[in-house]
């Protein structure tokens, strides 16, 4: 289990169509002329352009918010199966003229699709205007969902998500657990975002091979655990934060972007 000098070939999940529980998604409930609107424009041709006017308070977040994800899932109106299709093939541009808008509609949609994480989103715009500081929120908590879209701190995040790795306690199971369920998420992420990058910095084969040595511990395989494995996936992943490739995968594979016109 401690030999990981192999070749992983990267195989994102090929379907462009996956079924899941209307739960999953909490699309918000519009009114009957927010409907009208919604259903001309998603169910217009292909070139079809709809402008919706309406002053400050009406939910034109609220409807960007529906008309995006019913974009991307199938079958969230109007299904007597209680389950929605999400389509991996769509991709959309969301733009506003401010970074406060837009940081707005993109939280609006990452708390609406939850832990579902087959759906690749960029957030592009000026970092200080996008997280403001707020002298009573020190650590930025408010801001971390944004962070781990937004294209320059998409990496960084990962680094400071993954940092728990460096002390876990593979006496402890849970701790075990929690390691393997982080490293499976993020070889999921990896595979859908950077596939290429991802397996030219060796960052597929080190987050792969530490989870097959977590796996061992849990299953009590082996009592060992070589730290220099931690240490490897955090050098791919500085290698991987400073290089350009990063970026034009990341607008590469996303399926939405949300960015100021400016931007």
């Amino acid at each position: 289990h401690n030999d990981c000098d192999f070749d992983y070939d990267p195989k994102p999940d090929a379907r462009s169509h996956i079924d899941l529980s209307l739960s999953s998604i909490r699309c918000p409930k519009l009114n009957a002329s927010q409907e009208i609107a919604a259903r001309s424009f998603l169910n217009g041709p292909e070139h079809n352009l709809s402008l919706i006017q309406g002053p400050p308070g009406t939910g034109k977040t609220t409807f960007m918010t529906a008309v995006l994800l019913r974009t991307f899932f199938k079958g969230l109106q109007d299904n007597r199966d209680n389950t929605c299709v999400f389509d991996s093939s769509k991709r959309c541009l969301v733009t506003a003229p401010t970074n406060k808008a837009v940081s707005v509609i993109a939280s609006r949609f990452l708390a609406a699709i939850g832990d579902f994480q087959q759906i690749n989103c960029i957030l592009i715009g000026v970092e200080d205007a996008l997280f403001p500081r707020d002298e009573n929120d020190s650590d930025g908590e408010e801001w971390q969902p944004l962070k781990s879209i937004y294209l320059y701190t998409w990496c960084n995040k990962l680094i400071e998500d993954a940092k728990f790795l460096e002390s876990v306690d593979t006496s402890s199971s849970q701790q075990v657990l929690k390691a393997i369920t982080f490293l499976n998420n993020l070889i999921y992420r990896l595979e859908r975002s950077i596939p290429r990058a991802a397996k030219t910095y060796d960052l597929l084969k080190n987050a792969k091979c530490l989870q097959r040595e977590l796996s061992s511990i849990l299953n009590e395989v082996t009592t060992t655990f070589d730290r220099a494995h931690v240490m490897n996936l955090f050098k791919s992943l500085k290698e991987l934060e400073s290089s350009d490739e990063l970026y034009s995968e990341l607008l590469e594979t996303s399926n939405i972007i949300f960015s100021t016109l400016t931007s």
